[in-house]
């Protein structure tokens, strides 16, 4: 057995359905983890430069970038 957590929700489910109950219990609780204040700080920040027309980098390498291409692209559209 690995050591991922979604490996082990997919080798211990005996269906989809047990599988994705899982999955959604899973997301549920690392959803839960966020610091929600982190969030608000974050989005406080970014405010601030777009109050003051400051520019914002987002990176990313791979997956990551595209990421962060789509978040620019979200900040954008709210202008």
């Amino acid at each position: 057995m690995t050591g991922n957590t979604l490996d082990r929700l997919f080798e211990e489910s005996s269906s989809l359905v047990e599988y994705a109950r899982g999955y959604l219990g899973y997301l549920s609780e690392l959803l839960g983890r966020l610091d929600a204040e982190a969030i608000q700080q974050m989005g406080d920040a970014l405010e601030h430069a777009r109050v003051r027309g400051q520019t914002v980098f987002l990176l990313g390498n791979g997956g990551s970038a595209a990421t962060a291409s789509h978040f620019a692209e979200d900040l954008w559209f709210g202008m």
